[in-house]
């Protein structure tokens, strides 16, 4: 409930919402991932950024990891469900972030992380291999503030993308 009043909040005033969604969050599966998702899109936002959890020293997850007591993404089933939440998002959404890093000085877990380029070519090439895009799957809820624009590519059409590695 806070999460929609602040968007709604937000809107009044003429600005833009850009929600960040951390996967992978201790005791959450993909069903309650995907769920997230949906209540945003129900919500409403103009933007998006996925990011995976990251354990970092000094912190009480880094405790709980360290004693084996939190599971992390891997990158596949990562690289997986962002491609699931691309497909259901509008096309309009603006993508600000695919994946997220830390320094090394301080990223624990998980290594993949530390790979950004890496993280971002395998979600173009899993998209690539579905002949799948942004919105692909996008349906509106009877919650949904957001109803879907015309769609500029036929459905099953795959969207050419190059990412440059560095």
């Amino acid at each position: 409930a806070e999460y929609a009043e602040t968007v709604h909040e937000t809107r009044e005033l003429g600005l833009k919402v850009c929600t960040h969604l951390i996967l992978g969050l201790p005791g959450e599966d993909r069903a309650m991932m995907m769920e997230s998702l949906q209540q945003v899109l129900d919500i409403g936002a103009d933007g998006l950024k996925f990011h995976p959890l990251h354990v970092v020293r000094h912190t009480r997850l880094a405790s709980d990891w360290k004693r084996g007591d939190v599971a992390l993404l891997q990158q596949q089933d990562y690289v997986s469900l962002v491609c699931d939440m691309l497909e259901v998002t509008p096309s309009d959404y603006v993508i600000h972030r695919l994946t997220g890093t830390a320094s090394d000085d301080v990223l624990l877990a998980p290594a993949w992380c530390g790979g950004k380029w890496q993280v971002i070519n395998a979600i173009y090439r899993e998209l690539g291999v579905r002949k799948s895009f942004q919105g692909s799957r996008f349906r509106p809820t009877p919650e949904s503030k957001h109803q879907p624009l015309q769609q500029s590519r036929q459905a099953g059409e795959s969207q050419q993308v190059t990412a440059a590695a560095s």
